[in-house]
């Protein structure tokens, strides 16, 4: 979500986070199955996805040196600690775009 987004209906959110969800499942080895393997094109192919989201949203980011995406708001005062939070965004083979299995 974005900037855009903020001012928007409960019900409207719902529909961007679904299509955000089915967007991001879509980036696979093959159309039937969800897989997107460490280090593959598919796993870059999601990365740049997310890095345009956090962009779109204000947020600095980058992929570390093993690909990792890493996205930061800065506070009221830049250089603080601050709160992470993470996930990975490859899959198993076959996963499911829910529930990390087939669904």
């Amino acid at each position: 979500m974005n900037a855009e987004s903020a001012g928007r209906q409960p019900s409207a959110l719902g529909g961007e986070i679904v299509g955000r969800i089915d967007e991001f499942a879509a980036i696979s080895e093959t159309p039937e199955h969800l897989t997107r393997v460490f280090l593959t094109r598919e796993h870059r192919a999601a990365a740049d996805l997310i890095l345009g989201w956090m962009r779109s949203a204000g947020m600095h980011a980058q992929l570390d040196a093993i690909g990792n995406v890493c996205g930061r708001y800065e506070g009221e005062r830049p250089g603080l600690p601050c709160l992470m939070l993470g996930s990975h965004y490859d899959t198993v083979r076959d996963a499911g775009k829910w529930t990390g299995r087939s669904d």
